[in-house]
């Protein structure tokens, strides 16, 4: 489908923190199924929450299936950066993150950060800054297997491989 009018746009930083502190709040974080994944009843309670207290700036609202589909970008984004904090990212070698200031890009390490983020492209918003929602994500999933398992996330465009405990 292409982008019209009726498609969900997530370029708002405050429509993906909606979805964030709708499952932030306490009543919502049993509606998080096995491995954080939204059941259908709660993506529709968090989709009647959105038209009720999100104003649509761009595109149209946001559904269900929409609400889905973010949830997973925010889940993808938040595993790729604890397993990168736990220096379990594969791939990753040699870089650090932190909240404040993310990847820590600077003029003396911008070439080796291209490189990384042409294959890892689920960090390139993060060279200079952290991801704002990463600690509201945190509390919100539940806590990783304590098995090594090999995922796939999906980043922008790209398929990003990683390990995580």
């Amino acid at each position: 489908m292409g982008r019209g009018v009726s498609d969900a746009d997530w370029s708002n930083p405050e429509d993906t923190g909606a979805v964030i502190q709708f499952f932030f709040k306490a009543e919502n974080h049993g509606k998080l199924g096995q491995g954080g994944k939204p059941t259908k009843a709660a993506l529709n309670e968090c989709a009647a929450y959105l038209a009720k207290n999100q104003e649509v700036k761009k595109g149209g609202p946001k559904t269900a299936g929409a609400i889905g589909t973010r949830w997973r970008k925010i889940k993808s984004i938040f595993e790729a950066i604890l397993a990168v904090k736990q220096k379990k990212f594969v791939g990753a070698s040699g870089w650090n993150y932190d909240d404040e200031t993310g990847f820590g890009v600077t003029e003396s390490n911008i070439d080796e950060w291209n490189d990384f983020v042409r294959t890892h492209t689920i960090f390139k918003p993060f060279a200079t800054k952290g991801w704002e929602f990463f600690d509201e994500v945190q509390e919100i999933l539940p806590a990783t297997t304590s098995v090594t398992v090999l995922g796939m996330v999906m980043g922008y465009g790209a398929l990003d491989m990683y390990v995580y405990r």
